[in-house]
């Protein structure tokens, strides 16, 4: 036994076209409202509208010229459904099986009742963005938190990269100079070093110039013993102090001879041409710690964008997970980006076999309860796809109810039982 609602019998009184009808459906599967165009069968949908889906639904003119009122009522078989339209308003009753009033009609029928899904063509016809929100109602999943975080982290990721690459095009210009000292040279160390040395030098050409001297001293000394040892008996004493004075003299003389060979000289050379090239040097220097300072930014923004990269294929493989875990409606459902699809494909670009039958699984999931769906021009569909929707039906416990165009001058009613 079904636990569906579908519709087991319907009376129209003097709604819009139509005068009187009565129908006995009994829960039929499959029905099929066929006629010329302008008898009435569009009518009997705008009556259901109006039914269901309260006064958005509700045509200009609702009541038949020269009545004074309409009436729509529906049998459910567990709750009749009862719309009268006057010129001053409409009310609107349901009733259970015992005959009682249900207390706020309106929300009753609204618990049973998807104005998308009602229509078995509206969610195909709806906008990709749209059919994904009621999509994910359906099955359960609300992805617009994980959605806004990867939207988020991926223009984060974009700006990040941008500005990686305008780094990397300030990195290219400049070019590395290899053998650059780490640091600028400092003309004023350079200058005071070359003072220094030049300073030493000047001394050490100041001590060899004086042992000269003193090596010509020594020599007239020496000039001054041979005379004195001509006149040595005459001055012995004055020959003896003399050459007291040359031993001291000698062993000073001695001494300085030692120190001033390993005197050493100093490369001015070096210091004047580090001068010469300290402005190109210091150059090549602020260059290369610019070049690494680029160079350490541009790591460093490289490692932020992948690590939102990996933050993207987090968020992505969790979402994956949720739509993996998720019970469609049909087998072949899915998400893309911003689109509902169907096996693997945007839903817009799918057959019309296909659209049809993903929008029938559609309105059967929306309608948990209330077992009815309705097709207004299906004169478009062919045999196949009519056999489609039968089967659908039947399979599914539901009741779908169709307008054709024909032949017929009066409404004609096919009814396919189980």
């Amino acid at each position: 036994m079904s636990d569906g609602l579908k519709i087991v019998g319907m009376k129209i009184k003097n709604f819009m076209k139509i005068v009187t009808m009565e129908l006995d459906l009994n829960g039929a599967p499959f029905v099929v409202f066929k006629g010329k165009n302008g008898v009435g069968k569009s009518a009997v949908f705008r009556a259901l509208d109006v039914l269901f889906d309260g006064a958005k639904a509700m045509p200009l003119q609702p009541i038949r010229a020269g009545a004074s009122k309409s009436e729509i009522e529906v049998d459910l078989g567990d709750i009749v459904i009862t719309q009268k339209i006057t010129p001053r308003g409409a009310t609107l009753e349901v009733r259970g099986k015992d005959g009682l009033k249900k207390a706020s009609p309106r929300a009753v029928i609204n618990a049973l009742f998807s104005h998308v899904g009602f229509n078995v063509l509206e969610f195909r016809d709806e906008p990709p963005k749209k059919q994904v929100e009621i999509l994910q109602k359906i099955v359960g999943l609300d992805l617009s938190t994980i959605n806004a975080e990867i939207a988020a982290v991926f223009a984060e990721r974009t700006d990040v990269n941008r500005e990686a690459k305008a780094l990397d095009v300030q990195i290219q210009a400049i070019p590395h100079t290899a053998g650059a000292p780490a640091k600028e040279v400092s003309i004023g160390d350079l200058a005071t070093e070359l003072e220094r040395r030049q300073f030493t030098n000047q001394e050490n050409h100041r001590q060899r110039t004086g042992v000269g001297v003193m090596r010509q001293t020594g020599e007239t000394m020496r000039n001054d013993v041979s005379v004195l040892h001509i006149a040595l008996k005459a001055a012995k004493n004055a020959l003896a102090a003399k050459e007291q004075e040359l031993v001291d003299f000698t062993a000073r003389l001695d001494g300085l001879v030692v120190e001033v060979e390993n005197l050493s000289d100093e490369n001015v050379e070096d210091i004047r041409n580090q001068l010469a090239t300290v402005e190109g040097t210091n150059a090549a220097v602020r260059s290369n710690q610019q070049r690494a300072t680029l160079v350490e930014e541009f790591n460093d923004t490289t490692n932020h964008a992948n690590g939102l990269t990996a933050k993207l294929e987090s968020f992505n493989g969790s979402k994956a997970q949720q739509i993996s875990e998720a019970k469609f409606p049909i087998d072949g459902l899915g998400f893309g980006e911003d689109c509902v699809l169907y096996q693997e494909l945007p839903l817009k670009q799918a057959s019309k076999g296909d659209s049809l039958a993903v929008s029938v699984a559609i309105g059967m999931a929306l309608h948990p309860t209330l077992h009815v769906l309705r097709l207004e021009n299906a004169s478009l569909l062919d045999d196949e796809n009519m056999a489609l929707l039968a089967e659908m039906a039947r399979l599914n416990d539901f009741q779908i109810l169709l307008e054709r165009v024909g032949d017929e001058d009066e409404v004609t009613i096919i009814i396919e039982e189980e």
